[in-house]
């Protein structure tokens, strides 16, 4: 409705009939209006985002540290100690796995991850052969690897918008439906590019 208004202000304008140029907001209320706009579509592309299946929590951290930039008022929300993040250190950590910077991890955030790790054997950080024993020693670094960690997904607010939708449909005209029928439109609603009315005629002929 805002972005509407925003395309059809500069017409409303050339009215030139009193009654509409009451409703007009003010130049103060217009550019809060336009500055409004503008963090909503902000949000509006952080929340598609959120949305994409391939996200990481690296990825998710990443974007997090970019609306709080932009947005300071966002940290308490969405930095890496706030109050909804269970654990602050294996979240640090896993996005440090995932963007290959494991070496910098405190021991703190190694113990975290400690269960998604992968002994190596010591290995040789150079090939040179060179060198007395010792500074041959200080080459040798103890090699150690992390699973890979894409598995672990973040929390999608995919999950959000399907409660949003179930909420939606949930109308007063449906509170006598029975809870498995109603999960069960529902999972027909979110797959529903995997059926078609083909698919729903058959289920019929089987079941007659």
């Amino acid at each position: 409705m805002l972005e509407r208004f925003m395309t059809l202000r500069d017409y409303l304008v050339q009215l030139g009939q009193s009654e509409v140029d009451a409703l007009l907001p003010s130049v103060a209320e217009s550019r809060d209006l336009d500055r409004l706009l503008l963090e909503l579509r902000d949000m509006n592309a952080v929340t598609l985002e959120l949305q994409r299946d391939d996200l990481t929590v690296a990825d998710v951290l990443r974007l997090f540290d970019t609306v709080i930039e932009q947005y300071p008022s966002a940290s308490p929300f969405l930095s890496s100690s706030a109050a909804i993040v269970q654990c602050v250190k294996f979240e640090i950590a896993l996005s440090k796995i995932l963007d290959q910077s494991s070496s910098s991890m405190s021991e703190c955030e190694q113990e975290g991850v400690g269960h998604l790790t992968i002994d190596g054997d010591a290995a040789m950080e150079s090939t040179a052969s060179g060198g007395s024993i010792v500074e041959r020693s200080k080459r040798r670094v103890k090699k150690q690897t992390y699973l890979d960690c894409r598995f672990i997904v973040p929390t999608s607010n995919k999950c959000e918008r399907f409660f949003s939708s179930s909420k939606f449909a949930l109308t007063d005209r449906r509170r006598s439906i029975l809870p498995r029928n109603f999960e069960a439109q529902m999972f027909l609603h979110v797959n529903r590019d995997l059926w078609d009315l083909s698919d729903v005629s058959e289920a019929l002929a089987s079941s007659s």
